[in-house]
């Protein structure tokens, strides 16, 4: 059964469009768009490049080294050379701080 781990980050801790935060041994990037936060794996489904080192365009994670498009919130690839989708995180935020779930493997 996957249990959950809780990462926290302050909004103010968000300095770049995409920004990654670390939690046993995981890299989580998260991303603001519009009012909206946004977290996921930060590694590409086509060649495990960094989404980090990636940009927003238009509303979509644009991938530096390929240029697949993903929609942040649910993940969707909407442009290869990726055909994997993201696997998006829950995202709360209270006041100034953001709430992140991931679930992960015993």
């Amino acid at each position: 059964m996957p249990r959950k781990i809780l990462l926290e980050v302050k909004k103010e801790e968000l300095h770049n469009e995409i920004n990654t935060f670390e939690i046993e041994g995981r890299s989580v990037a998260v991303c603001k768009i519009g009012d909206g936060y946004y977290a996921f794996p930060d590694t590409c489904t086509h060649e495990e490049w960094p989404l980090s080192e990636s940009y927003l365009d238009d509303g979509l994670i644009i991938c530096s080294l390929h240029g697949a498009a993903f929609d942040p919130q649910t993940g969707a690839c909407h442009r290869g050379p990726a055909t994997d989708p993201l696997i998006p995180y829950i995202v709360r935020h209270e006041d100034e701080t953001l709430f992140i779930e991931l679930e992960v493997a015993p």
